[in-house]
């Protein structure tokens, strides 16, 4: 592939640019481990949400999730929730209560 002299074909071309992206996203990932400190997802089910954060009621936690403010993953008949979506719920809640 000569693509310095201008003789390239399509096919040389669409490689080229794969690689360029290949490279861009290896790059890319690099400096968002390094530079992000990214929060694990972690699921809980209901019964161990009222277990992990005692301030919340099976009653509260329903009510978020009827007003749409509390987001879950239904698998089967039970519900799963992120522990980060929970605390910030909860820090929401706060902010709301203070007024």
């Amino acid at each position: 592939m000569d693509i310095e002299k201008g003789n390239y074909t399509f096919s040389d071309l669409m490689y080229c640019i794969g690689d360029l992206i290949k490279k861009y996203e290896e790059n890319n990932n690099t400096i968002d481990n390094k530079s992000i400190d990214k929060k694990e997802q972690r699921l809980i089910k209901t019964k161990d949400v009222v277990k992990e954060y005692p301030i919340l009621s099976l009653y509260a936690i329903d009510k978020a999730v009827k007003d749409k403010k509390l987001s879950y993953v239904k698998v089967g008949n039970t519900n799963y929730f992120d522990v980060n979506d929970i605390e910030s719920f909860i820090m929401s809640d706060k902010r709301n209560g203070d007024d």
